[in-house]
């Protein structure tokens, strides 16, 4: 187990490291060596996360193909277009050197990272793999007041009615994918959404036939695109609906929305570079 005294040369300031190290080993007694190579990671990865004069962001995903292209557009939104900010994605940083088949490395790394940062944020496209894992780190516990859920084609899940535009692409792509209905039966579901939120103040506009095409465009591109529906189990919709119940829940749909929710994340203003 370590203590306070177990890991010369951290930063003084890091005492909630020390509880974060507690929280991912329990009672593993660590070895001399493992102790300095933990000590090491803190002081090389802490202290720039620990500085008081940035906003800093941790964010969590899927770290391969496609939906790795999205997490580094929310790092890109967070990042770049912000100033004052220090952005880590969890899966771009470096292992601990330790053995992995002595010692639990992801839940050690994990909880420092964590531990110093002012907020994470966790880009959802799938529920199964570790985006699953990482889902459960932050959903209970210490994290969840610093954390933030963006869950792909999330809408419609408490309630079966549809009463938003979010709301009826997420219903469009479903019947759109859906192998069993012809493509009439389809174009005339999605009509039937369109009518539906024609009259919904929030939108520029109350033409059905105009929602319906715009519906069907977007269906086309994700079958384009070979992005079919995502789709979760109830225990990933329960932690979720837990996000949205405090206002930390960002549903999006495609990259150009996802980076539109960015802005939602708390921190410092986006910049307008164009200047």
């Amino acid at each position: 187990m370590v203590d306070s005294g177990s890991l010369p040369g951290v930063p003084e300031e890091a005492s909630e490291i020390y509880t974060a190290l507690t929280r991912a080993l329990g009672d593993i007694e660590l070895s001399q060596e493992e102790r300095e190579a933990i000590a090491t990671y803190v002081r090389r990865e802490a202290p720039t996360l620990l500085d008081t004069r940035s906003s800093t962001y941790l964010i969590l995903g899927s770290y391969r193909g496609e939906r790795y292209n999205r997490v580094q557009a929310v790092e890109h939104e967070l990042g770049t277009r912000r100033t004052d900010t220090k952005v880590v994605v969890l899966g771009d940083t470096a292992d601990l050197e330790i053995d992995e088949r002595e010692l639990p490395g992801f839940s050690v790394k994990f909880n420092i990272l964590a531990s110093c940062v002012d907020w994470i944020v966790m880009v959802m496209e799938k529920e199964s793999g570790g985006e699953s894992v990482e889902l459960g780190r932050i959903v209970d516990g210490p994290y969840f007041s610093d954390s933030h859920v963006m869950p792909r084609d999330y809408a419609n899940f408490v309630s079966e009615s549809v009463e938003s535009m979010t709301d009826a692409k997420k219903a469009a792509i479903e019947v759109w994918f859906n192998e069993h209905l012809s493509d009439s039966e389809s174009e005339n579901s999605i009509r039937r959404f369109a009518e539906h939120i024609a009259d919904n103040p929030s939108l520029d506009f109350n033409d059905s036939d105009k929602i319906t095409e715009r519906l069907i465009e977007f269906a086309e591109q994700r079958e384009k695109e070979k992005e079919e529906p995502s789709t979760y189990s109830w225990v990933h919709l329960s932690d979720f609906r837990k996000f949205e119940r405090v206002g930390r829940c960002y549903p999006w749909m495609d990259e150009d929305s996802l980076r539109e929710q960015a802005n939602n994340i708390p921190g410092p203003g986006t910049v307008d570079w164009s200047y």
